[in-house]
């Protein structure tokens, strides 16, 4: 049977409707992409153009002076660096950015493609001669509509996304409506990143449904049929207790991160041109748990999450862990490389977190528990700090972060604290997690992250089984990853993610420990890194 013609258009990031494209032509049979369109926003005043070209410049003299003190070349990440016409031409899809003086070139270039179905994702309203072209309709979906609902708990603020057929000329009619509670700590930032995945969810769904009532297809996806269950989990979701207006995302005062910046300045700027003259920068691999615009103890809000992530596109190479193990097997590392992973697996980072790396193309590694996702229940530390409703993933939803590129790893079935001795429970815990993984992904599972992560919580014998069962396993008490460590490569150390930017830039530099500072040798090792190291894998390494 012939395959259905797509024609994508978005106005959200060029990244995003890049990402939205892969989805359609991966995640359903029958469908072959045969051109995009970026809806550009309309073209701001001058005025408002010139305050923002201050403002970008101070913004770029800040990043080439942070650039200079981390030896850090101008663009890290230039051979990840995104383009939508390069990407597009090499997969041959021709590319058309909408604007309204353009409008006639839009229609003109999808007239010649003979498009089966236009798929919209869009805030503002298209011109109807463009949704007409495709011989089967369009499909639009409306985001960033607020509404609000008056529900038994009172008034909550939601988000309406609409899904509308046009066929022809006929005006839009509505065939479907989803609202999105808006949360504590959101923002218009938050609410845009989030929305634009719910949408994008709403297209493969829609163009799933579409062709299954056209017989072109069975409604057999690379997703779930209930991709959007997990909506039901945030209209469901009540955070018990109050909550501050603002997360607190910084943990030390403002005067002690000046001094410690202040002080340690000279050091880590000569320190770090000596690692660029060496090709010997370690790789930082930082631990996070949770991205909710909810109040949670180890929660980030999506936003601040996104601006970090922005803020390490400029300053760090970003890199996966299998990137990671890739460099420092190469002995050469050339420029401040991070790498990103997730404990647990949270229900609440299928939205947000998700929306995040979808917008932005970072690479980040997620470590589950598979007995707590079988079950999609409460994880046994947020109930003894008081804290609840925050579920696992369920199976489904792994799966689908593992087809899009997320790294997946082993953290125990029920997030076991691994200091215990009993051989039999570690053996279940362990190595009975990779079994389920590897039997529930398909793939070969390569990480073990120790929950709780310190030397306490890894015991002789799990640290033997971990070293046997997996090719390599992480813990969570500092440190940086060197090329050239003088321990076994199988363990890697990984630090803490502040929520808090200057935190973390100074987490990053190694600048929150001075004591560990101080005692590193002028190779870049860190001796003291490497003692608490040693200790924690005693005699087995």
């Amino acid at each position: 049977m012939q395959n259905l013609r797509v024609v994508v258009i978005s106005d959200a990031s060029p990244r995003f409707l890049w990402c939205l494209a892969q989805r359609v032509q991966n995640e359903v049979p029958g469908v072959v992409v045969c051109g995009l369109v970026h809806a550009a926003e309309p073209q701001r005043e001058a005025t408002k153009a010139t305050s923002k070209r201050f403002r970008a410049g101070l913004a770029r003299f800040g990043d080439f002076l942070l650039r200079w003190l981390h030896a850090c070349p101008k663009d890290p990440n230039a051979a990840n660096r995104f383009s939508l016409v390069r990407s597009a031409r090499q997969v041959g899809w021709p590319v058309v950015t909408l604007a309204d003086e353009n409008v006639g070139n839009a229609l003109s270039v999808l007239q010649q493609q003979q498009p089966d179905l236009c798929l919209a994702l869009v805030t503002r309203t298209l011109a109807p001669a463009l949704l007409a072209i495709p011989r089967l309709g369009s499909i639009v979906v409306n985001r960033l509509e607020s509404t609000v609902d008056d529900s038994e708990a009172g008034v909550q603020k939601q988000i309406k996304v609409t899904v509308s057929r046009v066929q022809g000329a006929s005006e839009l009619s509505c065939t479907r409506t989803l609202l999105l509670p808006i949360e504590p700590y959101d923002t218009l930032t938050s609410i845009g990143l989030k929305t634009d995945l719910v949408g994008s969810d709403l297209l493969i769904q829609s163009l799933t449904e579409t062709m299954c009532e056209a017989g072109i297809s069975s409604g057999q996806t690379g997703y779930d049929s209930q991709m959007l269950s997990y909506l039901d989990y945030y209209r469901k979701k009540k955070v018990d207790g109050a909550y501050p207006a603002q997360p607190a995302v910084r943990t030390r005062p403002a005067w002690k991160l000046f001094l410690i910046s202040l002080l340690s300045l000279p050091y880590l700027t000569l320190r770090n041109w000596y690692r660029r003259c060496r090709g010997r920068f370690p790789v930082i691999i930082l631990v996070h748990h949770l991205i909710s615009d909810n109040p949670h103890l180890l929660g980030m809000p999506t936003e601040v999450f996104f601006r970090q992530l922005e803020f390490l596109q400029r300053h760090y190479r970003i890199v996966s862990l299998s990137q990671a193990i890739e460099l420092l097997k190469s002995g050469v590392v050339q420029e401040p490389t991070v790498a990103l992973s997730f404990d647990d697996g949270y229900q609440e980072n299928f939205l947000t977190l998700r929306s995040v790396t979808q917008a932005t193309g970072v690479p980040v590694s997620l470590f589950v528990c598979t007995n707590i996702i079988e079950s999609e229940a409460e994880f046994l530390h947020d109930q003894a700090r008081g804290q609840h409703n925050f579920t696992a993933l369920n199976w489904q939803q792994v799966l689908h972060l593992s087809r899009n590129g997320i790294e997946i790893g082993s953290h125990t079935r029920s997030h076991f604290d691994c200091g215990s001795h009993d051989t039999a429970t570690l053996q279940r815990e362990l190595v009975g997690a990779k079994a389920d993984l590897q039997r529930r992904l398909g793939q070969r599972i390569r990480f073990f992250g120790f929950p709780f992560g310190k030397p306490e919580n890894m015991s002789d014998e799990a640290v033997r089984m971990a070293r046997s069962n997996y090719e390599y396993f992480l813990s969570c008490f500092g440190g940086e990853n060197f090329a050239d460590g003088p321990v076994g490569e199988a363990h890697l150390l990984r630090k803490s993610h502040p929520a808090d930017l200057w935190e973390l830039e100074l987490t990053l530099q190694g600048a929150l420990d001075l004591r560990q500072l101080i005692k590193q040798s002028w190779g870049g090792q860190a001796q003291e890194v490497a003692r608490v190291r040693a200790t924690a894998l005693r005699s087995t390494v």
